[in-house]
């Protein structure tokens, strides 16, 4: 709701939703990735003398790509829920906006077919 009073009932409080319900899954997983980076590769490049730079880059970012794309496959998957969720918040057209619309008619079969199509989306 604070985004819809700061940013009005445009499409840029939607993006902004998406960004911050994606942005975490991907954020620790790369994290997670990056501490997670063979410790006697980063000791023999550091022995070596390479620079925090060339550790980053030869070791600790190669081995956090697949916790990257993990991160990210994650968050396909929360982007569908999380343009759902800002179409409750404020819009008047959507997926959202028919979910809560059924919702409050008791039209429960239109409630289902909202429910399917957002579960389509996420898989």
């Amino acid at each position: 709701p604070l985004f819809i009073v700061w940013f009005g009932y445009g499409l840029l409080p939607k993006v902004l939703i998406v960004a911050l319900v994606t942005f975490f899954p991907v954020a620790v997983s790369t994290v997670d990735g990056l501490s997670s980076a063979d410790r006697d590769m980063v000791r023999l490049l550091q022995a070596m003398g390479a620079s925090r730079w060339d550790v980053f880059r030869m070791v600790r970012f190669p081995h956090a790509l697949p916790y990257l794309f993990a991160g990210v496959k994650i968050a396909a998957t929360y982007s569908v829920l999380g343009a759902v969720i800002a179409e409750w918040l404020g819009a008047n057209v959507g997926l959202g906006v028919m979910l809560v619309r059924a919702q409050h008619s008791f039209a429960t079969d239109q409630v289902f077919v909202a429910i399917a199509c957002v579960r389509a989306m996420g898989i």
